[in-house]
């Protein structure tokens, strides 16, 4: 597993403190779905990450995890098998897909992803090193 702890230590973001397994089990039973490995591990370190300079949440908290996902649902703006965790600023949001490590941004108008990285860790440099833009 990645180290979360390493990998969240940067100036221009605030983490929060890590949620409970028995949170992300709540989580996961509201969605119906089973997050990914590497999702589990970076939320049981972060429950949400906010860029401090665009003053929003990169990674959501879990309980607007919960409630974008639902939402976007019900508005059949995501798919139901993709997990969104966060969003690029200017409302695509990242998401992962249940059983898959892949990190992709979701277009909802087009309702098209593209890929970003092959593991969230991945993802999570190369957004914080600007070499990941959507």
């Amino acid at each position: 597993m990645p180290d979360w702890d390493e990998l969240l230590q940067r100036d221009s973001y605030k983490r929060a403190p890590g949620a409970t397994d028995d949170q992300l089990d709540a989580a996961e039973q509201a969605l119906a779905l089973m997050f990914p490995a590497e999702l589990r591990s970076l939320y049981l370190v972060s429950d949400g990450v906010v860029d401090a300079a665009g003053q929003w949440f990169v990674i959501w908290p879990l309980d607007m995890l919960i409630a974008e996902n639902l939402r976007r649902r019900s508005d059949q703006m995501l798919p139901h098998e993709a997990i969104a965790f966060g969003d690029n600023g200017a409302g695509d949001p990242f998401v992962v897909f249940e059983g898959q490590r892949a990190v992709s941004c979701w277009y909802p108008i087009e309702g098209r992803t593209t890929q970003l990285a092959a593991g969230l860790d991945v993802f999570w440099r190369g957004w914080t090193d600007g070499t990941i833009a959507t």
